[in-house]
């Protein structure tokens, strides 16, 4: 797999599965976006450790649509031979919810995954946020799947 095609082999990597994208709840979403990343090599990336990572992260935001609280998994490439803002891009599976008390009360937060040999740490990690018991029930407004230049 390559950066720019990476939504393509997510979305064929979910229906293998029998995964619905517009129905993944946060578990699911997760789970599948650290499988995704186990067993999904990407190529054409720089020789550091960074330069396939997994982030999880969560906030409040309003990108002039509303405000909102994301819960965001995202697999971040550092390509090599890129230069300035062609270097970095995301794979996003980005929940948005409807602003609700129990969800204010959860401050930005996010957690990297430098390299699959750090899986595990991050992966127990996840399940004992505040944000990911949160909305672990609740069913996102929308659910996006985008990839883009950082």
């Amino acid at each position: 797999m390559k950066p720019s095609n990476s939504i393509e082999k997510l979305r064929e990597f979910l229906a293998t599965r029998g995964i619905s994208e517009s129905k993944i709840m946060a578990p699911k979403r997760v789970s599948n976006g650290i499988e995704f990343y186990k067993s999904v090599p990407c190529s054409d990336l720089a020789d550091t450790p960074q330069a396939d990572a997994l982030l999880v992260q969560w906030s409040f935001f309003a990108w002039g649509k509303g405000e909102h609280f994301e819960f965001d998994i995202a697999r971040q490439f550092i390509r090599s031979e890129a230069f300035g803002d062609d270097t970095i891009s995301q794979l996003c599976i980005t929940a948005y919810y409807s602003p609700m008390r129990a969800l204010r009360t959860i401050r930005a937060e996010n957690c990297w995954c430098q390299s699959v040999a750090d899986i595990a740490s991050f992966e127990d990690s996840i399940p004992g946020s505040s944000a990911f018991n949160a909305v672990s029930l609740l069913r996102p407004s929308r659910l996006a799947i985008e990839w883009e230049q950082v």
